[in-house]
């Protein structure tokens, strides 16, 4: 049985402890470059009402997400997912316009988002629903990517408090400088 000099030994080490910081450091750096925040469109909800949730997504300068509809099987699209619950429930999503663009890594042109967007849903409570606090929980997928190549996709978490009043108590309006400017197509001009 041969043995391994002290010199060989150190160098597989050596290479080994920096394969294992570059695929830890890595990770936590690509999910820094897109961060998302919820916003309300009522300081409280009541059941039986309608309301608005938007996710404002920001995208690091240089570096794009992929749109909602792609045309690349190899890529993935942004898509915000809320986890279905009892009396709350999500009518319309809406997405941004992307813009298209051109990449070395594909063939064809893409439609992305860039800088910062916002994505919506609409959302019907029900009578039901139960006053008090609740967290109304969700997820962005997307795919961050730059000029040259993209990263594997990533999920950010969200977490929406809410606060369930009675019907017969008052709501006021938040956030309307994002809600006003978006349009669904269910109801009045409400979202983009």
């Amino acid at each position: 049985m041969r043995t391994l000099s002290s010199g060989v030994v150190l160098i597989f080490c050596a290479s080994f402890i920096s394969f294992y910081v570059v695929c830890i450091c890595c990770p936590a750096a690509d999910r820094s470059l897109v961060k998302a925040s919820p916003l309300l469109s009522k300081d409280k909800i009541r059941p039986g009402d309608p309301f608005k949730v938007a996710v404002r997504v920001s995208i690091a300068p240089g570096y794009h997400i992929n749109g909602n509809k792609i045309a690349d099987p190899f890529l993935i699209p942004t898509e915000l997912f809320l986890e279905e619950q009892p009396n709350l429930l999500a009518e319309e999503y809406l997405y941004p316009t992307p813009k298209s663009a051109r990449y070395s890594y594909s063939e064809s042109e893409l439609l992305i988002y860039e800088g910062d967007i916002i994505i919506a849903v609409l959302i019907q409570a029900g009578k039901e629903l139960p006053l008090g606090s609740q967290k109304l929980k969700g997820k962005l997928i997307y795919q961050a990517c730059d000029n040259v190549t993209c990263l594997p996709p990533r999920e950010v978490q969200i977490e929406i408090p809410l606060d369930i009043v009675p019907s017969s108590q008052e709501t006021k309006d938040i956030n309307q400088d994002v809600f006003d400017k978006l349009e669904f197509k269910k109801g009045k001009k409400q979202a983009q």
